[in-house]
């Protein structure tokens, strides 16, 4: 029984610091501060790898890597959020692509962006 309690305890305390985690990385990366957003977004993406909102937190995740120019690491992230159909990593995966010379590649993806906008009745930015 006490081993159940001190489980309970654990998980709870996880939880509560990965929700910190979040709301800190969500404001680090709103103020711009990337660097310091990053490792946190992975360490949540880590903890909660099949969170309904894992594309979300990937795209987070990719657009601090991007910010930071590391192409690599954030093409990696947008293609997990492209799996999840986030109208944003098209357009990420398009610049990189375009970034990349592969215009072709580049192309492909800013129409999937464009129709995904338009399919949420969104402009286009």
């Amino acid at each position: 029984m006490k081993y159940r309690i001190v489980s309970i305890l654990l998980l709870l305390v996880s939880f509560s610091i990965c929700a910190n985690n979040l709301e800190t990385a969500k404001e680090l990366y709103e103020s711009g501060n990337y660097s310091e957003a990053y490792p946190l977004f992975v360490e949540v993406i880590n903890e909660k790898p099949k969170s309904k909102d894992i594309g979300q937190l990937n795209q987070w995740a990719g657009e601090c890597a991007f910010y930071l120019e590391d192409y690599d690491i954030a093409e990696s992230h947008f293609n997990k959020s492209k799996a999840k159909n986030i109208a944003d990593a098209y357009r990420f995966l398009g610049l990189i692509s375009f970034f990349n010379y592969d215009f072709d590649l580049a192309g492909d993806y800013y129409v999937k962006y464009e129709q995904l906008l338009n399919k949420a009745k969104k402009d286009i930015p």
